[in-house]
């Protein structure tokens, strides 16, 4: 049974006949298309994760809000867990990162005008003369310490990030090229440049609050504290009979069956 709630922030209930509920927490902005604009939630999202939990007899919920109070609702254990989280030290103070068994890349888009801005070539132009667009609580990738201006936008989309970029408010914006590129292509963009700039494609995660209920922890015997910090080094392993290491089996177990190609498909190449 499908219920909507609407109080300060937006819940949306798929199901509750099963033993668990998990909320997932996402900004209210659309990021297309793993989710819509709030109030509405569809997309690759919802049904990678209805699907995964069904398989662990549990069920759905989804609470919009701005990112940085979902963030805050993450570190609290109010919300379960965030669909899609690029890993950081201040990040896995709180949260577990657990593969959802997508790949996720940066690109960036500028004006034609400008010069190429690519990290594998070292930055070959100087910084200091551009100005880049950012979501306030983005992951910056290090780029305030290169001299470069960035301009912090609450709940930036992609459609405002264009915008900004079209109208010389902004030089460069970095985002998820699935995204970024569905946007520009369902909406016939074609004054932007487009830049490989962020490197190579890698596992996608989601962040899961280690203040969940159904996140059981144990120390992890592999932890070596002599090399960064990563998803795959923490001090800290999911317990197996834990739902959140239940949730991380299912997604592979998806993964191998081909359903996330199936959906990739669906929501890539309709």
């Amino acid at each position: 049974m499908v219920r909507q709630i609407i109080l300060l922030i937006t819940t949306f209930t798929v199901c509750d006949v099963f033993s668990c509920n998990m909320v997932m927490g996402y900004r209210e902005n659309e990021r297309q298309p793993f989710i819509n604009r709030a109030p509405q939630h569809d997309g690759l999202y919802i049904d990678l994760y209805k699907q995964a939990l069904k398989e662990i007899n549990c069920t759905l919920s989804v609470v919009r809000a701005p990112k940085k109070r979902i963030l805050n609702m993450l570190k609290k254990g109010q919300i379960d867990f965030y669909p899609g989280l690029s890993f950081n030290k201040q990040r896995s103070a709180y949260v577990h990162f657990i593969k959802n068994g997508l790949k996720d890349e940066l690109i960036a888009i500028s004006k034609k005008s400008l010069s190429k801005y690519n990290t594998r070539l070292n930055l070959k132009f100087n910084l200091e003369s551009y100005t880049f667009l950012m979501a306030q609580g983005a992951n910056t990738l290090g780029i305030e310490h290169s001299g470069a201006r960035i301009r912090y936008v609450e709940n930036l989309s992609i459609a405002n990030a264009v915008k900004f970029i079209s109208e010389n408010k902004a030089d460069y914006y970095i985002y998820h090229k699935a995204s970024l590129l569905y946007y520009l292509n369902t909406n016939h963009i074609t004054h932007l440049e487009i830049h490989a700039c962020c490197g190579e494609p890698k596992p996608m995660y989601l962040g899961f609050s280690k203040r969940s209920i159904y996140a059981e922890k144990t120390l992890n015997t592999s932890f070596n504290n002599h090399i960064a910090l990563s998803p795959n080094n923490t001090p800290y392993n999911l317990k197996k009979q834990s739902k959140a290491f239940q949730l991380a089996t299912s997604l592979q177990r998806l993964k191998q069956l081909g359903y996330i190609k199936h959906l990739e498909e669906l929501y890539f190449h309709p």
